[in-house]
């Protein structure tokens, strides 16, 4: 295989306006620039005799793009933690969606019952007394996690809970009293038995106890109250919750999310969501409908650091059916393109 603009070819050298006819060729046989080669065969035959056949041949590179990658189907578990989660004691994931997925490692203790999947991007161990209604493992695809920024929500609130100890009604932009929230050292508490609903922003942490619930007697009617916080949340007492916004959010916190004694968040039929991240911690016996989603960030001051390693443990009962959007796993790189190369013949010559 020579190149057309080979010296070998020819008998006498090629001028400057021949190479440039030919393709801006440079009289070097061993450089093509125009795609053109020949083909030369030599055949010996008697007495002597040899006869040479060459071909011109067009080179025509054509990059043929990979065919579509299908999108990766999407992870709609009730908890999913962008790093490692232990769970021990005796939770109760329920739900058609009652899964788990962390992008971490997955460790399983106690006697736990996670109806779905319960998948780990790094290494999964649980041990014999645990039980599962799908599938579980570790090495998975781990899961996009978005952000999470509690400034993001602010348009959601009803109340904002400043850092100075004022509540402000949003609708307003004036002092109210009677939410039941009181301000201490920086932080927002509800402590009573009682609290007006809402979407409370809270600039600092947040901490509620006590058995707040809906108007209802009793401690069943859940109260339509949802909080957003720039610091951690600390939930425990028997309070029963619902979300109040129509985005079906429960908390949203730039700390850690803790939640122990007996919170009941809607035993009813709306699924909330709850959006954390840093860290989850979930002890006591919880009855949660919805999805927590953890980001899985360092905490950092004045956020108060209540864990740091997401756990589950005691016998919280966490419900979800799916009311949300999945989380995709990344996109799977492209294929490269594929080179096909097609030879067509421009002439022969033989001598």
């Amino acid at each position: 295989i020579l190149d057309d603009d080979d010296p070998s070819l020819y008998t006498t050298a090629l001028t400057a306006a021949q190479l440039v006819a030919m393709g801006n060729e440079n009289g070097n046989g061993f450089v093509n620039t125009n795609q053109r080669l020949v083909l030369q065969t030599t055949g010996f035959g008697p007495r002597g005799t040899t006869v040479i056949i060459r071909r011109i041949l067009s080179s025509i590179d054509t990059s043929v793009p990979p065919p579509p990658v299908p999108p990766p189907a999407p992870i709609n578990a009730a908890i999913v933690v962008d790093g490692s989660l232990q769970i021990s004691g005796n939770p109760n994931i329920n739900g058609n969606n009652g899964s788990v997925q962390a992008n971490g490692n997955l460790t399983i203790n106690g006697t736990p019952t996670v109806t779905q999947n319960a998948f780990a991007s790094g290494n999964f161990s649980a041990n014999a007394g645990w039980t599962s209604g799908g599938s579980f493992g570790g090495g998975q695809p781990t899961v996009t996690v978005p952000a999470v920024n509690a400034a993001d929500y602010q348009y959601l609130a009803t109340h904002r809970l400043t850092a100075a100890g004022d509540v402000i009604l949003v609708a307003t932009g004036l002092a109210v009293a009677g939410t039941g929230w009181t301000f201490s050292g920086g932080d927002w508490s509800l402590s009573g038995n009682t609290a007006a609903a809402g979407t409370y922003y809270v600039e600092g942490n947040a901490k509620v106890s006590g058995n707040p619930n809906g108007p209802l007697p009793g401690n069943s009617d859940p109260l339509a109250l949802s909080i957003i916080a720039t610091g951690s949340i600390e939930v425990s007492g028997n309070p029963t919750f619902t979300p109040q916004n129509n985005a079906l959010y429960q908390f949203i916190t730039d700390g850690d999310l803790k939640m122990s004694g007996n919170v009941d968040i809607d035993p009813t039929t709306v699924e909330g969501q709850s959006l954390v991240r840093n860290q989850l911690m979930i002890s006591g016996n919880p009855d949660i409908r919805g999805r927590i989603i953890v980001k899985n960030l360092p905490t950092i001051s004045p956020a108060t650091d209540h864990v740091v390693s997401s756990v589950i443990s005691g016998r919280p009962v966490i419900t979800y059916n799916g009311s949300f959007a999945g989380l995709s796993p990344p996109a799977p790189p492209s294929a490269p393109p594929t080179i096909v190369y097609t030879n067509d013949v421009l002439g022969w010559i033989e001598s």
